[in-house]
Parts: structure tokens; sequence; C-alpha cells
């Protein structure tokens, strides 16, 4: 019997048995623990080192330094701090008694540990430590945070440090946390992972974006007279005035539902940056049914700078004519909504979507406007809309991407299929003039991009007959090959067969997260646009061309992409430096 152990302080090894300035492994229970004999002192430490969890007991000593030998990580014996690499390493009390060290095992409460742990994970963020990340993610799994709790601090980081407001980075959060419900355990760290690394590459060394505080809106009779003194200021380019009367909004109680309103009316009062602003707009209330009412004072906020710096895209000649067309019909909008009550009104979608690809602006134009003053369901267009947008992306001509005296390629063109399901959302959540708006920038949209087809001649066929050896295994392997035939025709099949679309939808969302990108852009969209034809395809139920965004998706995922474009960029600077030539864009 060891005379004073507990199970608390608990017995080691003979004193005399470590050696001066070398470390010595200890097992305690399920712990292994590192000691080092310095002087008339024992230290003990985490036998693994929290970089990649080489044994500490095999390190250096010198001056008090415990140094890991294989990567050179060095911390403070006394208190664990790291001073060379990122995380500290634990440490234990310890004590001598009657020769024999001792050991204080008993894990400190999870009110110290847990932020400790969290502010570790913000420390890997601003510094892009991808693998710190990701093991600060899975130890705060295993000490049960839940998901999200720890998705919540990725989201209030990326909305307080992001320069122009609501990002890319923000985007993948939302879709990271609406993939928690169908995981758990380890299987977590994963998107939760990408979500961190996302926030941290978008927000590298910036510091908090400056803002006013809220701004008191006692003197506003009605929410729309907020509202319309907001989006006056969004207009005139006064954001942080604008910020500061939405900040005032939420801070007076100003019911979410009101707040949509006013952030949809904001998002659609101009086509903003290939659509970018509506589809934040979205994934912004996604993001609070996932992680709650919090997000909406620590995160909304951010989108009211994204939506004012966006490039206003129905301001630029390309967009006249059609913005012509619909400044016409801006008054009739009101009546066009209140006709949104007959299921029935007739609508010969494949010629609607016939108009959408092959036809000109005027064309898209009226066949919009003509299908809502007859009443057409704004659900049946966007379906129309959603499919013309999968065939546009499964149109694209490769090749395009990898010219270098254009400046667009693969991700213009997903731009169709996620900026329709923004739409989509918007109108569900509210069907008003503002939204109603969208729908003909959406149609538009996926006319626009007709200039990326390929020839007709290339078009990847879209009828190949069914091959019953097909499986799941066949999509992996035909998206390895950067086989774009082969990944259609198996998605395809897979989508229609007894794997069914939700299947294959969720195994793109998943492949879209295992590194089939290598550009931070490029991750955000892959995951974007597979999360967005999943969604779409189970939507469309028993269409016959539900299959569509799957594979449209599939085959954007497996193409062999420019992602980094610096040849390009290089080719367009000589154009404008030397030639004043503005580079051609979508």
């Amino acid at each position: 019997m060891i005379i004073g152990e507990s199970s608390r302080w608990r017995s080691a090894i003979p004193l005399e048995d470590l050696d001066p300035g070398l470390g010595k492994l200890v097992r305690i229970d399920s712990k292994r623990i590192a000691l080092f004999r310095v002087g008339d002192r024992v230290f003990a430490t985490d036998n693994q080192c929290p970089h990649e969890g080489y044994p500490l007991s095999d390190g250096s000593l010198q001056d008090g330094v415990l140094t890991c030998n294989w990567h050179n990580w060095k911390f403070t014996l006394e208190t664990g701090t790291c001073i060379f690499g990122g995380e500290d390493v634990r440490v234990y009390p310890t004590e001598i008694r009657d020769g024999v060290v001792f050991v204080d095992i008993k894990d400190p409460p999870s009110s110290k540990t847990i932020p400790r742990r969290r502010n570790s994970l913000i420390a890997a963020v601003e510094d892009m430590d991808t693998s710190r990340i990701a093991r600060d993610v899975l130890r705060l799994i295993q000490m049960d945070v839940k998901p999200e709790d720890i998705l919540f601090d990725a989201a209030t980081y990326g909305a307080k440090h992001a320069e122009y407001g609501w990002n890319h980075a923000l985007a993948v959060v939302t879709d990271c946390s609406r993939m928690i419900p169908g995981l758990s355990g380890m299987e977590l760290g994963l998107p939760l992972t990408q979500a961190f690394r996302a926030v941290s590459e978008e927000n590298l060394r910036q510091p908090p974006r400056p803002h006013s505080g809220p701004v008191g809106v006692e003197k506003y009779a009605t929410t729309n007279d907020i509202f319309d003194a907001i989006r006056d200021n969004v207009e005139a380019g006064r954001l942080d005035d604008a910020e500061g009367l939405f900040r005032g909004a939420i801070e007076a109680g100003v019911p979410t539902n009101e707040l949509a309103r006013c952030l949809y009316g904001l998002a659609t009062d101009h086509f903003l940056a290939f659509g970018h602003a509506l589809i934040y707009v979205s994934k912004a209330f996604e993001m609070a049914n996932c992680l709650g009412d919090r997000v909406i004072p620590a995160v909304f906020p951010a989108l009211i700078p994204e939506i004012g710096y966006a490039t206003r895209e129905d301001l630029l000649p390309y967009m006249r004519a059609t913005m012509r067309s619909m400044n016409g019909a801006l008054a009739e909008l009101p009546e066009l909504v209140a006709k949104q009550t007959d299921p029935a009104a007739g609508f010969d979608e494949h010629r609607f979507r016939a108009v959408l690809l092959d036809g000109n602006q005027e064309e898209t134009f009226l066949a919009t406007h003509e299908a809502l003053g007859r009443g057409v369901r704004v659900d049946r267009i966007l379906d129309a809309t959603v499919l013309a947008a999968s065939e546009r992306l499964l149109r694209f001509d490769p090749k395009k991407d990898w010219m270098t005296d254009k400046d667009y390629g693969w991700l213009d063109v997903t731009h169709n299929l996620t900026y329709a399901n923004a739409v989509r959302k918007a109108c569900r959540a509210m069907l008003n003039p503002d939204t109603l708006r969208s729908v003909y920038f959406a149609t538009w949209f996926v006319n626009r991009t007709k200039k990326l087809d390929a020839a007709k001649e290339n078009q990847v066929p879209l009828g190949n007959p069914d091959d019953p050896s097909i499986s799941m295994e066949s999509l992996d392997r035909a998206i390895q090959d950067h086989d774009l035939e082969k990944v259609v025709s198996v998605t395809r099949h897979l989508s229609r067969g007894k794997a069914g679309p939700k299947e294959v939808g969720n195994h793109l969302v998943r492949t879209s997260l295992k590194d089939r990108a290598s550009v931070q852009i490029f991750v955000d969209h892959l995951i974007k646009t597979s999360m967005a034809a999943a969604e779409e395809t189970l939507g469309l139920g028993r269409h016959p061309d539900a299959w569509l965004p799957l594979a449209a998706t599939a085959r954007f995922v497996a193409a062999d992409r420019r992602e980094r474009g610096i040849d390009r960029q290089v080719t367009l600077a000589m154009d404008f430096v030397y030639r004043g030539k503005p580079s051609e864009t979508v």
C-alpha cells in the first residue's frame, strides 16, 4: 500500500529513478505523463506534444524550457506555456513525499478548460493554422461542446473582422451549420474545420471592422420609416449610418420577419455582385435557424456594408436593355404579386427554359413578365429557372476557363444556380414587389451567361443510357479522373435509380468538403453549389429533369479547374497597363 495516495494525488515513481535533466514516461490510469527532475524539483506535463502527439519524455530540457525534438516546439516547464509553436501543454502539480513523486491528476473543471480551448481555436484562426484549428475543433467536440456553439464562434469572428461585411466565409459557416443534424462525434470535425479555415483565410491579419454602435430609432414612427432611412443611406453610400440604424432596429426589438423585409429589399434594389448580396441574406436567415437568434445582433449587421459595397450590375452597360424593360414594369409588380393565387395558370416550361438558354435578353424579360402576368406561380417559374441554370452549367465550356485574356470561368456560371436558389428562398420567405424583382434578375442571369457555353457539338450529352453496374464508387472514380461526361451520366443514373437524389446530394456535399479544391474561394463555391443543388433536386421531386442540378454540380466538382489564375491576371494587367484595354467579364 502507498501511503497518502488518493483519487487526486497519485504516486508516480521513486525520486531516485528520475535522472536529472532527462524525461521519464509514467502511466497513471489512462494518462501518460512526462516527468522531469530539475534540481530538487520535479515537473510533470502531458507526454503528448500538443502539436502532433510525439512523446515529450524524449524531448530536450535546458534552462527550464522543454523542447519537443520532432518539430522544435518549446514549452516553459513550470507553466506549460508554448514559447515557440502553437498550443500550450498541460502541466500537473507534483509533490515529493518520502522519496516518492506524487502527481495531482485531477482534471480542471470544464468552466476553465473549455474557454481556454475556444481561445486557442481563435488564436489558430488568427494564424491560419489549419492543423491547430482541426485539433482544437476535435478537442472541443470531445469536451461535449455543442457544435452550434463552436460554429457560433466562427460566425461572430467572421462578422467582426470582415473588412467589407458579410463574405464567402460566413456563407461556408452557414452551410456547415446545416450539416450538423446528420453528423455526430468526430464526423463533425471536417465541416467545422472547413468553416473555421474559411473564416481564417478570408480575414487573415484583418483587424476588427470599425463601425458605429446602434443608433436610436425612437424618432421614427414606424418600421417602414426606419427601413426607408436605412435604404436612403445605403443608396447614398452612408454605410456607417445605415448599419447604425440597422443595429438600432435590432436593439429596439424589431421582429425578425420585419428585419427580413428590410434586408431582402436592400438586396433586390439592384442586381448586386453577381447575386452575392441576396445569397448572403438568405444564408443569414439559415444561420439563425441553425445557430439561434443570437446571430442576429452578432452577425446580421455585417450584411449592410456588404450590400452597400457590392457592384451594382444593373448600372453597367451589359444590363441596360433589360433594366429599361424592367423599369417600365416596376409599377406592375404589386399587381403581379396579387396574381400569385392561381396554381393552375398555364405555363409551357420547356419553351420558357429554351428562351432562357438560347433566346436574347428581351425575349427572356418578356417570357418572365408574361408568365407572371398570367399568374404563373413563382415556384413554377423558378423550377424552370433552376433547371435552365443547371443546364447552363452543364453546357459550360471548360476551355474558356483556361483562356488568359478573359476574366471569367467556372465560378461565374455556378452563380446561376446558387442565385436562383436564393431567389426561391426570398420569395418563399415573403413574396412582395422587392423579392419578385429578383425573379427577373434570375432569369436574365441565366440567359446572360450563355456566352460561356461550349459549341453544341462539344456539349455533354444529357441522355446517356443508364448502366446497372454504376455505383457511388463509380461517381467517385469519375470525379477523381476528371471525366466530365462520365460524371454526368453516373449522377443521372444514381439520382434516378435506387440511390436516389437525397443520397447523391448528401454524397456531393460531403465530397465538396474533401479537398476537391485548393484555393479557398473554390472550396467556398463547391460547398455552396453542392448545397444548393441538393436542396433544389429534392424540391423538384418527381420532375423528370430533377437530376440536372446534381449532375451540373458533379461536373463542376470533377472539373480540372483553373484556380489561382496568376497568368490570367498578369495577361489582363498587361492588356490594361500597356493597351488601356479593360478585362472582358461575363
